[in-house]
This record gives C-alpha cells, structure tokens and sequence, in this order.
C-alpha cells in the first residue's frame, strides 16, 4: 500500500534538527569493519540487490563513508561511568581497602 503525500507523516526541521542534535557521529574500524562488510555481503547473498553489489564493488569509497552514531547522553554516561571507576581504584589499593577508604571519607 503506497502512503499519498497527505499520508506521510510531515516532520519539521527544528524536530529533525533536535533529534539530531542527540547524536554524535564519527568514524570506526577494527573488527566492526568486516561486520559491515560481512552483513552486505549476506545482503546482496539473500536479495541479489544492485546497491548492495555497488557498495561492495566500490568498497574502499563504501567503506569511509560509514559512521557511528552515538546518542549523546550515552556517551555522557560512559564518560561518568569511567570517571567513578578511577576514583573508586585508588593506586595501590586493594577493592576492600578503596571501598574501606570512600566509606571514612
């Protein structure tokens, strides 16, 4: 069933601009980089699709124009997350001793 243009639902720029203000985006690679590969190859396996055999013909462009998308507040939390973990490891600390030494102070 094909949607009319009054159908479709009309998103407005200060939305989009908001949603996207939640997110960061950057660059990645290691093992995830033949993930990728690995999911358009299964792709193009099970649906025979041009694009996917494009991206792969061409994959040294493919490949650079993927990002990671990161929401904003979960990168916060992970930076959080890392913080409380140095300041509860004091160097040369036992875990008892830094638990006995944040429970004095």
């Amino acid at each position: 069933m094909k949607q009319t243009d009054s159908e479709k639902p009309c998103v407005s720029r200060l939305a989009l601009f908001l949603a996207f203000s939640r997110i960061s985006l950057s660059s990645f690679g290691g093992a995830i980089f033949w993930a990728r590969r690995e999911l358009i190859e299964r792709h193009l396996r099970f649906t025979g699709s041009t694009v996917a055999l494009a991206m792969l013909d061409h994959w040294d462009q493919t490949r650079a124009k993927f990002v990671k998308v990161f929401p904003n507040e979960y990168v916060r939390a992970l930076s959080e997350m890392h913080v409380r973990a140095q300041h509860a490891k004091p160097a040369g600390l036992t875990p008892q001793e830094a638990a006995a030494a944040r429970a004095v102070a």
